[in-house]
């Protein structure tokens, strides 16, 4: 308790107080005090809108992990088992990891319908990391127990099962810890960019245009609580699903 008072709490205090007293000293368009923020957080809690707006969003963000943890995981193993695929992938992972998200948020703006793109840049900037994880798991895979498996001359099923899950299931937890809140994170920052018609960053996008800065924090403090309590979630049940593999 008293840890948590410390290093959660008491920093947490000090920046809203901060916060308070420079507040005084401006306009609120440019920076609203925390009670005109909390009293928006409220009246946006109230409202069906927002809970329609953070389905679609999370929904999106989900979509992209899904499909960048398939690919990912796919290539992952395919540079594993081949040195030729492993040559030819490491310079597109690097040049993915390389590109800004802006780049291929104005690539996609030219190649996808708005309600796509999210999706798109949520797959797109999670992969590199699910594919270098993976990669980097089934390295751990020892030698001695390749040879087992030749020798005893096991199915690939049991192979995976028994060899390969394991030895990759820490490296995507610790994956899953950096992109989940990646993934929420520009999921809503693409929603902006692309004009969505659903979703917090269409209701992001709103209150700019209004220039309500409390409601602009306000929706700010609400994704990073979600994608605190997603990450949790997420992690949680991944962690529970393969118990038996760690």
């Amino acid at each position: 308790m008293k840890s948590f008072l410390l290093t959660k709490l008491l920093p947490l205090l000090g920046f809203l107080i901060v916060w308070q007293i420079v507040s005084l000293f401006l306009n609120p368009l440019v920076l609203p005090s925390p009670l005109l923020v909390f009293s928006k957080i409220i009246l946006i809690l109230q409202s069906k809108g927002f809970y329609v707006a953070i389905s679609a969003t999370l929904l999106r963000a989900l979509i992209g992990l899904v499909i960048a943890l398939v690919a990912g995981t796919l290539f992952g193993f395919l540079m594993h088992f081949s040195k030729a695929f492993s040559a030819f992938m490491h310079p597109i992972i690097i040049i993915l990891q390389s590109l800004p998200v802006i780049s291929w948020l104005l690539l996609a703006l030219i190649w996808f319908d708005s309600s796509v793109i999210p999706i798109f840049i949520v797959a797109i900037s999670t992969m590199p990391i699910i594919i270098l994880n993976v990669f980097e798991g089934l390295k751990e895979v020892s030698g001695e127990y390749i040879e087992l498996v030749k020798f005893y001359d096991l199915s690939f099923k049991k192979c995976l099962q028994g060899l390969y899950i394991p030895s990759i299931t820490a490296y995507l937890i610790s994956a899953y810890k950096i992109i989940i809140g990646l993934c929420i994170k520009t999921s809503v920052m693409a929603e902006v960019i692309s004009r969505v018609k659903q979703g917090i960053g269409a209701e992001m996008n709103l209150a700019w245009i209004n220039v309500d800065t409390a409601e602009v924090l306000a929706y700010t403090v609400l994704i990073v609580f979600f994608t605190f309590l997603t990450e949790r979630l997420l992690t949680l049940i991944f962690a529970q699903k393969f118990r038996n593999y760690q």
